[in-house]
């Protein structure tokens, strides 16, 4: 539902007269590899919501943070500098508090069981992996858009992000129409809100892509965590959840790491 918004948008800067390139072999095997990492990523992370729950899963996956920026210095064009790392730091630790869990664990004795008892070492290799894939394809994004040159930076945000949609909606695709037929079916009975569902994943798309096109794909993933404190004040203000005072603190730290940034440059 979302590529037909991102066409429209790309149709829109060229009616506005904005020139676009025209992307060689350096710039389609970078997409393919982003558009693969992400459903690999996408995939590893629904079969972890079934293990796991909604927020165990979702902390596990923020080690892509993690691999974005290891990965980016060590084998990318990504240049993290000191102030940098601090503010990945904070916002990556403002986000873990957000998503951990309140509520106590319950024993038979009424006695809180050793921490490394309760580790599930098939989530946690899950969730590294969802950070490895989706760490990739954030790199590989960016390296697709610096690929097509000296264009303006909307024009080439606007040409990778089409193009990597468009390589995962084939591939996902594909896949669904071997493996469960019916899936279309069932897209197009609820085809209201998975209409509404795939504008507003356009909109943040666009946006994903423009971003990665601008900066270091590290801090963009790092800015990008202050989705969780939203979600956090969304579940406070409409559905009248009570905030932790660890709530309150992740919060306060995941802004002071956005903040941060204006000193990272």
């Amino acid at each position: 539902m979302g590529l037909p918004v991102m066409l429209a948008y790309l149709g829109a800067l060229r009616w506005a007269g904005t020139p676009l390139t025209h992307p060689g072999a350096d710039f389609l095997g970078w997409c393919v590899v982003a558009a693969v990492t992400q459903n690999l990523g996408t995939a590893a992370l629904l079969s972890l919501y079934r293990r796991r729950n909604f927020a165990v899963a979702n902390q596990l996956a923020r080690t892509n943070l993690i691999f974005t920026a290891l990965l980016g210095t060590a084998f990318f064009s990504e240049v993290i500098h000191a102030w940098g790392w601090a503010a990945i730091g904070l916002t990556l630790a403002g986000a873990v508090m957000l998503s951990a869990q309140h509520q106590p664990v319950a024993t038979g004795m009424g006695v809180r069981p050793r921490w490394w008892t309760q580790v599930d070492a098939i989530s946690v290799a899950t969730g590294l992996f969802i950070g490895l894939m989706f760490g990739l394809c954030n790199l590989t994004i960016r390296e697709a858009s610096l690929s097509l040159g000296a264009a303006d930076a909307v024009e080439r945000g606007a040409v990778t992000v089409v193009a990597v949609t468009g390589l995962q909606v084939i591939m996902l695709g594909a896949w669904l129409t071997w493996r469960e037929p019916s899936f279309m079916g069932g897209i197009w009975r609820t085809r209201g809100l998975s209409a509404f569902v795939g504008v507003a994943s356009a909109v943040g798309s666009i946006a994903w892509f423009l971003a990665f096109t601008l900066t270091n794909a590290s801090y963009v993933i790092a800015v990008g965590q202050i989705e969780v404190v939203f979600s956090v004040l969304i579940s406070w203000l409409y559905f009248r959840e009570r905030l932790t005072r660890l709530d309150l603190l992740g919060i306060a730290v995941v802004v002071a790491g956005v903040l941060l940034f204006r000193l990272a440059g």
